[in-house]
């Protein structure tokens, strides 16, 4: 299993268990927030018309005992009481408004005293309702003993956020007395609350197994179907990264990774057109330089040999001697001839590389060279281990074409070549003791300056060319790649 599809699994699993995670935190602050809207509701301008509604519908029980002469105190104090203790009124939510030591819960007759008190601490029998009343509670039984047909005069909230409610109990359309409720909305809240905790603790277990395996189900089927897309683009970009380019990451959706995908693919095939033409223009720059080698060597040389030989051929009669001196002249013009073939073999085949380093490889190609121009070249190159083969095959083109400029045309008596590690980049310098050149006119029409520049650039790298009559310098420079790492042209020329 490769280090990708062991990231991806990873990666799916992340996702299965982050969207479950959501899923039942989503749950219980679903939960949560509805206790914390219960809370707020108890209280409200609509929790006081629900409690008006409630007494609308237990105000007729009392009529029986208010419609004796005299009333029925005795009775309507059990009905009362005993009403309470099976929680006469039941509201949405199950909330109980008949606890608290603030209740208020009483009948009073058509005059507003008190005949019955579900708490006698607060209002006894026979008091004037109104002295244990806010102002706004006292006109919502005003509301109720004028039998007002407003349901929203006969249950408000106060100002200060009490809630006051009261129904008429009436028999035949006339008023008989008034049903009054102000609850204990602290005591309401705190008894929604014990008796809403067991509930919630078990739906919360229930919503979040059921939930929470639902969530794990759709999360893993979900980050399946996008670890399976990601597959699919990692594999071919691991693909491209080795070099292969032919790959094509295959997905047709329109959503943000099927387009990234098709994006990917056109990168893809533009940098397969660019390697092809890459290729095409370093053959071409190959043949011409190799052109113009057996041109400015070997066809010269061959040329003189031809002179010599027929010089040789007109003298052989008449003077042996002389004709001897011009076989000998073509001898040794031929032997030079050979070895200038030897040498272009081997730049178009620079096997030293095969077996050791570059700088190893530089040192024993630059003594060759000196031996054979007779040139003094010293060389001084760090270890450069771990740099890729294109760099190293680049930096050694740049050597060979520099140094074959040297000696063709510089006059130089001295090289030095230096290559060495500078800030995280491999340089490499080039300087002889020639009698220079102007670079301004030079510069970009000479095949081999060409050449070696476009190297150094397809690397990401810089080329620089400084002349005087005193000599002339030649320095590149390339990042180091990390070994072992393809990378691609664009990747190079990105990186300064």
């Amino acid at each position: 299993m490769g280090p990708s599809l062991g990231a991806i699994r990873r990666l799916r699993w992340r996702l299965t268990l982050s969207y479950a995670l959501i899923t039942v935190l989503t749950v219980l602050a679903v939960e949560v927030a509805f206790f914390a809207l219960v809370q707020a509701w108890i209280g409200s301008p609509d929790f006081a018309a629900l409690l008006g509604n409630a007494l609308d519908g237990v105000a007729p029980e009392a009529v029986p005992y208010l419609s004796r002469t005299p009333p029925d105190v005795g009775g309507l104090q059990n009905w009362l009481v005993g009403r309470m203790r099976q929680t006469y009124l039941r509201l949405p939510f199950d909330v109980d408004v008949t606890s608290g030591a603030s209740l208020l819960l009483v009948v009073v007759d058509r005059d507003g005293r008190t005949l019955a008190s579900a708490n006698s601490g607060r209002a006894k029998a026979g008091e004037d309702l109104a002295g244990h009343l806010s102002r706004s509670a006292q006109s919502v039984v005003r509301a109720a003993l004028a039998d007002d047909p407003n349901p929203a005069h006969r249950a408000i909230r106060g100002p200060d956020g009490s809630v006051a409610a009261a129904a008429p109990i009436t028999r035949d359309g006339q008023i008989l007395g008034a049903l009054v409720l102000l609850p204990d909305l602290a005591a309401t809240r705190k008894e929604f609350l014990s008796h809403g905790a067991g509930a919630f603790l078990a739906s919360a277990i229930a919503l979040t197994a059921f939930f929470g395996f639902l969530g794990t189900l759709f999360g893993y089927v979900w980050a399946r179907w996008l670890t399976r897309r990601l597959r699919v683009l990692t594999d071919a970009v691991e693909a491209w990264s080795r070099g292969d380019l032919d790959v094509v990451a295959r997905d047709t959706s329109a959503d943000e990774l099927g387009q990234h995908a098709r994006q990917l693919n056109r990168m893809a095939e533009e940098l397969r057109a660019l390697f092809r033409a890459r290729e095409y223009v370093a053959v071409v720059e190959e043949r011409q330089r190799l052109a113009r080698d057996l041109h400015d060597a070997v066809k010269q040389q061959i040329f003189a040999v031809g002179m010599q030989v027929g010089a040789a051929r007109t003298l052989l009669e008449s003077d042996p001697a002389t004709a001897r001196e011009y076989l000998v002249e073509a001898e040794r013009l031929t032997r030079q001839a050979q070895g200038e073939l030897t040498a272009l073999i081997r730049e178009l085949r620079p096997a030293a590389l095969a077996d050791q380093d570059l700088a190893a490889a530089l040192d024993t190609w630059v003594r060759e060279w000196s031996r054979r121009t007779g040139i003094v070249a010293e060389v001084r190159a760090q270890d450069a281990r771990g740099v890729p083969p294109e760099v190293e095959q680049a930096f050694f083109r740049v050597a060979q074409e520099a140094l074959a400029n040297v000696a063709r045309h510089s006059g130089a008596t001295r090289v030095d070549v230096d290559m060495a590690w500078d800030r995280g980049a491999l340089s490499l310098a080039i300087v002889d003791n020639g009698r220079g050149f102007d670079v301004t006119r030079v510069l970009g029409k000479g095949v081999g300056l060409t050449s070696m520049r476009e190297r150094v650039e397809a690397l990401g790298g810089t080329f620089h060319l400084a002349s005087t009559p005193a000599g002339t310098r030649l320095e590149v420079r390339a990042c180091r790649v990390p070994p072992g790492s393809p990378r691609s042209i664009a990747e190079a020329e990105g990186e300064l």
